[in-house]
């Protein structure tokens, strides 16, 4: 596997000193996409700012799995409502 624009799973973990089975969890419940190969679990680089966001949300505010991922949901559909009254905006501003 190439594995330019990845980080090898079990690094990232030792790192920051948590366990694999955190991510694997999370590529569980959805909220992270990890890919495996016959050497090892790799993590694309545009997951590392949501993983980070999800050790803090488990680590620091013991947040189970189930709370993070409505979490993330919640950030998700609130980023969609901000872009779409953006547009309206931008289509209002022209009628004014």
């Amino acid at each position: 596997m190439e594995n330019d624009g990845f980080i090898e799973a079990q690094q990232f973990c030792m790192v920051h000193n948590i366990e694999y089975s955190f991510i694997q969890s999370l590529n569980e419940y959805g909220l992270i996409d990890i890919r495996q190969d016959e050497t090892a679990t790799w993590i694309p680089e545009q997951e590392l700012q949501p993983l980070e966001k999800y050790i803090r949300l488990h680590f620091d505010m013991a947040i189970n799995f189930e709370g993070i991922h409505a979490i993330s949901h919640l950030l998700k559909q609130m980023s969609r409502m901000e872009e779409e009254l953006l547009q309206l905006r931008r289509k209002l501003a022209i009628y004014e």
